[in-house]
């Protein structure tokens, strides 16, 4: 079996984000972790790699690209394409000898481009017969209850993102846990840019509150995904 993780990590510098990414490839012995979003030059992934004991990692396309895979050497990866929206490598596993492919999404905000993406994807349906996975960040959402709170998601990247899904043969594999993940994360972010611009008492104890909430949060999800395991 392999094991793996894709992360829309949105910056691999905070700490908890480190302390999280390092407790969960421990708890999962994952074979390979794809970061996006890291905002990691090839130095500082480098170093991340070490510290997860992985020997290898690509980009999708330079230095300042959103889409990162780290593995160890178990695997062989090899890079088949690469966009700015999508990175497609084949695994092997080298003492089962098995292969598959797999192609790591971060996609555009803009509709118009994301438009450019779901025509790769149907592309790659149609270039092999092997086991493909897809996973990702494809910023857009398969029906409205797919989002709690704020704006309604647009009906039109709706339909194009399942008839994307449809057309390339995809099938959604399901989730274990919370359905929704990136309030207290968004937290976090938001109480550190705020001490960042005006550093003082209040922000100092806004931003411990929400290391803690975060904190907690992993706690309970580690906890959960142990039960599960």
């Amino acid at each position: 079996m392999i094991n793996g993780l894709i992360w829309n990590i949105r910056g691999g510098k905070n700490r908890p984000s480190r302390r999280r990414l390092k407790a969960l490839s421990k708890l999962h012995k994952l074979n390979f972790i794809v970061l996006l979003e890291p905002f990691l030059n090839e130095l500082e992934v480098h170093k991340a790699a070490e510290l997860l004991h992985f020997t290898n990692y690509m980009t999708n396309l330079n230095e300042s690209s959103k889409i990162w895979i780290l593995w160890d050497g178990s695997l062989s990866m090899s890079r088949v394409s690469s966009n700015n929206q999508a990175l497609l490598v084949e695994i092997a596993h080298l003492q089962y000898g098995s292969k598959a492919f797999m192609t790591l999404i971060y996609a555009s905000c803009s509709i118009i481009e994301r438009r450019d993406l779901w025509s790769y994807l149907w592309d790659c349906s149609q270039s092999f017969s092997k086991a493909w996975a897809v996973g990702g960040d494809f910023d857009a959402l398969l029906s409205p209850d797919e989002k709690l709170g704020g704006r309604p998601p647009d009906p039109a990247s709706c339909r194009e993102f399942q008839s994307s899904i449809d057309g390339a043969g995809l099938i959604d594999a399901g989730f274990i846990g919370s359905k929704f993940t990136r309030s207290n994360e968004d937290m976090v972010l938001k109480a550190e840019l705020d001490h960042q611009t005006n550093p003082n008492a209040t922000t100092s104890e806004s931003l411990s509150e929400a290391y803690g909430r975060l904190n907690e949060t992993i706690l309970h999800e580690e906890i959960f995904l142990r039960q599960k395991t």
